[in-house]
């Protein structure tokens, strides 16, 4: 479900941000952050490794039809979102704070693979710059957000899963 919902507003803004990526990388990558929040809001519910790549994948599967990049859409969705999976994956050696880790680790991603589409009239040292700073803002405010729905939804009577130990 939480795929499906990020599809349908990737679909919705999909014209809006295609024109925001032309004109201003960095703007786009602070934008662009929403699609995270719900693989990082799966991973929190339900606490299961691959649960962040599945959401992602779902989203841009539904998606990438209505998408300025196609196919490589899939990519841009699913690469992000294996790493977080992979943070989560290391949890006991990264200790309590994986979220913003994988968070983090899903902008780094996202902003590599952002790099060759930049246009080469914008690829300056500023603008690749404020696409990193873009890119860790807008995966941040999405992370505060899924843990923020994550709690709500813990008050409202939905648990997460147990971890094994």
């Amino acid at each position: 479900m939480l795929g499906v919902i990020t599809a349908l507003a990737s679909i919705a803004l999909s014209p809006f941000l295609a024109a925001t990526a032309v004109a201003s990388p960095p703007l786009y990558a602070l934008l662009s952050g929403y699609s995270a929040i719900a693989p990082l809001l799966a991973q929190r519910l339900t606490g299961s490794t691959g649960s962040a790549t599945i959401t992602a994948a779902c989203c841009a599967v539904i998606a990438w039809p209505f998408s300025p990049l196609g196919l490589l859409l899939l990519i841009a969705m699913i690469a992000p979102a294996a790493a977080m999976d992979a943070v989560h994956a290391a949890r006991r050696v990264l200790g309590g704070t994986t979220p913003w880790l994988a968070a983090s680790a899903g902008a780094v991603v996202i902003f590599a693979l952002s790099l060759p589409i930049i246009s080469p009239d914008q690829f300056t040292p500023a603008v690749i710059g404020l696409t990193l700073v873009g890119r860790l803002a807008s995966y941040a405010l999405a992370c505060a957000a899924a843990l923020a729905i994550a709690r709500a939804l813990t008050r409202v009577g939905v648990r997460r899963r147990l971890l094994r130990p």
